[in-house]
């Protein structure tokens, strides 16, 4: 069978590509990091056991890719937990493409997310005039405005909205 045979070559293609996403997962911005992997696991789960068809896979990759490529130019406020002072914390979290992260927790603590050598840390700010950047930041958000000029704690950034 000519399909199956087609099939089974795909099997490797999409073992490098999860592989490749997981990899590029990990190792950026920690947006969501443990719900990406989940859904990347169940892909590689599905392809394991036979559960979905070589190329039925191939498409699931091929939207997952798609959603990993959105993240990289939408500036959103989102929910997700942190890891905080040793703890795992329920936060609000703006996020800026791939460029920069910056979170509030409930419990009125502000800061931002900084490459540390191959990972990244929650650091939380001190400064008044930064929480204040952020509080703006996140205030925009909240109101749907989601582009203009933002003085933010790395510097300053222009948001545009994509189409």
């Amino acid at each position: 069978n000519e399909a199956g045979l087609a099939g089974e070559a795909l099997i490797p293609v999409a073992e490098q590509v999860i592989a490749d996403l997981e990899l590029s997962i990990q190792t950026g911005l920690p947006f969501k990091t443990e719900e990406r992997l989940d859904a990347l696991n169940e892909i590689r789960s599905q392809l394991e056991t036979g559960a979905q068809a070589p190329p039925r896979v191939i498409n699931r990759l091929w939207s997952f890719y798609e959603d990993e490529l959105r993240l990289t130019r939408e500036n959103g406020l989102h929910t997700q937990i942190i890891p905080l002072g040793g703890q795992r914390v329920l936060s609000d979290v703006v996020k800026l493409g791939t460029i920069a992260m910056y979170f509030q927790t409930r419990d009125g603590r502000s800061g931002q997310v900084v490459r540390q050598g191959d990972s990244w840390r929650f650091q939380e700010l001190e400064s008044a005039a930064d929480i204040g950047q952020i509080a703006t930041l996140f205030d925009s958000m909240q109101k749907q405005i989601r582009s203009g000029y933002f003085e933010l704690p790395n510097g300053s950034v222009a948001l545009e909205t994509s189409p």
